[in-house]
């Protein structure tokens, strides 16, 4: 694992960046600051079923992934997140 200094801006542009999780093909669609963790969307999978607040199947919805940015407690990259292989898109300006 790396340690690497990302900014939250730099990690707020990967929105919107397709990527494969878990051999799913998935969109970024948010940026949890606290963490960092980035929320993924399936792009072709079924929908999951969302429960309401007392765990009654409620309604469909796409099926989401949360990805930590970095090992608890660490400034190192978690292995998860360096799997979603998008260094490669980060500015280091």
């Amino acid at each position: 694992m790396s340690a690497l200094a990302l900014t939250i801006g730099q990690l707020r542009d990967l929105i919107g960046t397709q990527v494969r999780h878990r051999n799913a093909d998935c969109v970024i669609i948010e940026l949890l600051e606290e963490g960092p963790h980035l929320v993924l969307q399936e792009v072709f999978a079924g929908r999951g079923i969302q429960p309401d607040q007392f765990g009654e199947a409620h309604r469909r919805v796409p099926i989401t992934h949360t990805v930590p940015v970095h090992v608890e407690n660490s400034n190192e990259l978690h292995p998860a997140f360096m799997a979603l292989q998008v260094l490669h898109r980060i500015d280091n300006n």
